[in-house]
C-alpha cells in the first residue's frame, strides 16, 4: 500500500514539476525586454489603455472611442469602435499599477498564460496526459502566443474566455453547463470578431456534451445555444441603432462587388454564361471563401506570417507556428483519425469556427488577430503528432534519442524566432508600432520642460492618434484634472493641450513657434534639414523647424538602433536624445 502511495506521489510531483517549468518558460518568453519589444504601442492598444484610464478616473469613455453598445461615444470615434468590455477589463490593473508600458501588458500576458493552462487541460481531457504536457510546452513557445501576449489587443481576452468555455463544456454535466454562459458572453463582448463565433460555439457545446456524456440529455446544451441565438439577435437590434453600428458596414454588401463583376464581364466574350457564373453573388462568395481559407495558408502559418499594411501583426520572416509543427500537425491528424475521432472532430470544428470572422467581415483579412482560436487547435494536433511518433517506437534508447532530437529541433526553432522577434522587430517593425510617434512625444516633453510657455505645433493628418500618443508617453493623462482637461479638447476635436497644438494645416502658425510636420501631411513646405527619422529605412517621419531643444547638439545622419537602451527615448537625457534621434541627413 505504502509503495503505491509513494509511487503516485512521485508521479504527481514529476508531472506538476514539468508543467510548472513549462509555465515558467512561457512567462519568461512573454515578459523578457517587455519595455523595448515591441518598440511602441499600436493605436488600437492606446485606445484600450487610455479608455481604461479615463473610465477609472472620470467614469466616462475617452472621446474618440466607442465600446460597442455600452456608453455614449464622442469626438472622432468612427476609427475607434471596439468591443464592449475589452478595455474595461484593464481598469483593475490601471488602479493597481497605473499606465506604464510594462504594467498595462500584464493582463494580456496573464490571458495567454491562461491559454497555456487551458490547452493543457483540454488536451488532457480530449487525448491524455502525455499529449497535454507536450501541447502545453508547444503553446508556451508558440510564436503567435508570444507575439500577441506582448501586445495589448482586446482579442486576447475573447480567446481566453472562449477556451475556458470549451473546457467547461467538457467537464460540466446537465444544467451545470450554464456556468459557461458568463465566459461565452465575456468572449462575445470582448472583441467584435469573436461575436461571429458565439453561436457556432454553442453548437460545438452540444457536440461536446453528446460526445462526453452520450447517455445524458443534451437539452441543457440546446437551451444554452438557444439563449445564445436570442442574445445575439437582441444585441444586433441594439447595435443597429447605436453609433457603434458603423461596424456593420464592414460586413460588406453585394453592391461592393459590382465593379468587379462589370470588369470581368467586359473582358469576356458575350455569352449567357456570363450572367450565370459572373454575378454579385458568385463574386461575393468568391471573396469570402478566399478570406476564409486565407487563414489556413501554410506560408502564413509556418513561414512569413500575416502580410499587409498592419505591420504590428507580423513577425519578421516568421510564421505564427514553427515549420516543424507542420509535419507533426499532419501526423497528429493521421493519429487522431485512427485513435480518437472524437478529439479530432472537436479540434477541426474549433479550427473552422476560428476562421469564420474573415468569412463574414471583409474589412481587412487580419487572420492572426481574428482567428486566434486556430493556433491552440493546431498546437494540440502537433502535440498529438509528436506523441504518435514516440508511441510507434518501442526501444527505450531509440525513443529517448527521438525525444532529444525533437526537443533540440524546437529549441533551435525557438532560438531563431527569438532572434527575429527580439533583435529585428524593434528596428524592422519600428514604423508598424508607431515608434516615431513615441520619439515625437519625447521631443515635445523636452520642449515643455525647457520652454513651457512657448508654442509647439504639430502638423499631421492623424490628429487623434498623434494626440493619444502624446498624452500617453508624456504622462499628461494621469490625474483626474489632466484627463478631464484633455477629454474636453478631444470631444470638440480641438487637439490643443496647453502650449501644444495638433493641426492639419499651417494657417495660424507664428514665425517663432516650433513647427513639426508629419511628412504624410500635404500642407506646409518647411525649409529645414532637421528631422525625426526611422531606423528601419532612415526615411524622414517628421521635419522640425525652429528647433529649440536640440540646436546646441551635434546631429547624426540617421538613427541606428544597436542596443536595447536605444529603443526607449523617454529614458535618454536631453543630449543623448538629441544626438541620437534628431538627425540631419544632409550634413557632411
Amino acid at each position: 500500500m505504502i509503495p503505491k502511495i509513494f509511487k503516485k506521489l512521485s508521479y504527481f510531483i514529476k508531472i506538476n514539476g514539468v508543467f510548472l517549468t513549462i509555465l515558467l518558460i512561457g512567462a519568461l518568453l512573454r515578459t523578457a525586454y517587455l519595455a523595448q519589444v515591441p518598440p511602441g504601442l499600436n493605436h488600437d492598444e492606446l485606445h484600450a489603455v487610455l479608455n481604461a484610464q479615463s473610465v477609472a478616473k472620470t467614469g466616462r469613455l475617452i472621446p474618440g472611442m466607442a465600446t460597442g453598445i455600452i456608453g455614449s461615444p464622442s469626438g472622432d470615434y468612427l476609427s475607434g469602435i471596439f468591443g464592449e468590455i475589452g478595455s474595461l477589463l484593464l481598469i483593475p490593473f490601471v488602479y493597481l499599477f497605473g499606465i506604464s508600458t510594462v504594467a498595462i501588458k500584464l493582463p494580456y500576458i496573464l490571458s495567454h498564460m491562461g491559454i497555456i493552462l487551458l490547452v493543457y487541460l483540454i488536451s488532457k481531457k480530449l487525448i491524455g496526459q502525455k499529449v497535454a504536457l507536450i501541447a502545453a510546452f508547444l503553446m508556451a513557445i508558440n510564436p503567435w502566443s508570444i507575439h500577441f501576449a506582448r501586445a495589448a489587443y482586446e482579442s486576447n481576452f475573447g480567446f481566453l474566455f472562449y477556451f475556458f468555455s470549451i473546457y467547461l463544456f467538457m467537464v460540466l454535466k446537465g444544467r451545470k453547463i450554464f456556468w459557461s454562459l458568463p465566459f461565452l458572453l465575456g468572449g462575445f463582448l470582448s472583441y467584435f470578431a469573436t461575436k461571429v463565433q458565439l453561436i457556432p460555439l454553442g453548437f460545438l457545446g452540444i457536440f461536446i456534451t453528446k460526445s462526453f456524456n452520450p447517455r445524458k440529455s443534451v437539452k441543457p446544451a440546446l437551451y444554452l445555444t438557444g439563449f445564445l441565438i436570442l442574445f445575439t439577435f437582441i444585441y444586433l437590434l441594439f447595435l443597429r441603432i447605436h453609433p457603434a453600428g458603423e461596424r456593420i458596414k464592414e460586413l460588406g454588401s453585394l453592391t461592393s462587388v459590382s465593379s468587379v463583376v462589370n470588369s470581368k464581364r467586359l473582358i469576356s466574350l458575350d455569352s449567357p454564361l456570363s450572367t450565370i457564373f459572373v454575378n454579385k453573388v458568385s463574386e461575393s462568395l468568391r471573396e469570402r471563401i478566399s478570406a476564409f481559407l486565407g487563414g489556413l495558408s501554410p506560408a502564413q502559418i509556418f513561414l512569413e506570417g500575416q502580410k499587409g499594411d498592419t505591420e504590428a501583426l507580423t513577425i519578421p520572416d516568421h510564421g505564427f507556428m514553427y515549420l516543424i509543427d507542420g509535419l507533426f500537425i499532419v501526423l497528429g491528424f493521421a493519429y487522431l483519425s485512427r485513435k480518437n475521432l472524437k478529439a479530432l472532430y472537436i479540434i477541426l470544428i474549433l479550427a473552422v469556427i476560428s476562421l469564420l470572422p474573415n468569412l463574414i467581415n471583409l474589412h481587412g483579412t487580419t487572420h492572426a488577430l481574428r482567428s486566434g482560436l486556430l493556433y491552440p487547435s493546431l498546437v494540440i494536433l502537433s502535440a498529438s503528432g509528436i506523441n504518435f511518433v514516440l508511441d510507434i517506437v518501442k526501444r527505450k534508447k531509440t525513443k529517448k534519442l527521438i525525444k532529444i532530437s525533437i526537443l533540440l529541433l524546437y529549441l533551435v526553432s525557438l532560438a531563431n524566432f527569438a532572434y527575429l522577434y527580439f533583435l529585428r522587430t524593434p528596428v524592422e517593425k519600428f514604423d508598424g508600432w508607431y515608434t516615431y510617434e513615441r520619439v515625437l512625444a519625447r521631443y515635445i516633453s523636452l520642449h515643455n520642460e525647457l520652454y513651457p510657455e512657448e508654442p509647439l505645433v504639430v502638423v499631421t493628418p492623424f490628429l487623434k492618434d498623434a494626440s493619444y500618443e502624446y498624452l500617453y508617453y508624456t504622462g499628461k493623462y494621469d490625474s483626474k484634472e489632466e484627463i478631464v482637461r484633455a477629454n474636453n479638447s478631444l470631444v470638440t476635436k480641438n487637439y490643443k493641450f496647453d502650449n501644444v497644438l495638433f493641426t492639419e494645416n499651417c494657417d495660424y502658425i507664428g514665425d517663432s513657434a516650433t513647427l513639426i510636420k508629419d511628412v504624410r501631411s500635404k500642407d506646409c513646405k518647411l525649409e529645414t534639414d532637421l528631422n525625426i527619422a526611422s531606423p528601419e529605412d532612415a526615411g524622414t517621419r517628421y521635419l522640425i523647424q525652429n528647433d529649440k531643444v536640440c540646436s546646441q547638439y551635434p546631429k547624426s545622419k540617421y538613427p541606428l538602433i544597436k542596443k536595447f537602451d536605444d529603443i526607449i527615448p523617454e529614458e535618454k537625457s536631453r543630449e543623448d536624445f538629441c544626438v541620437f534621434w534628431v538627425t540631419n541627413p544632409n550634413q557632411i
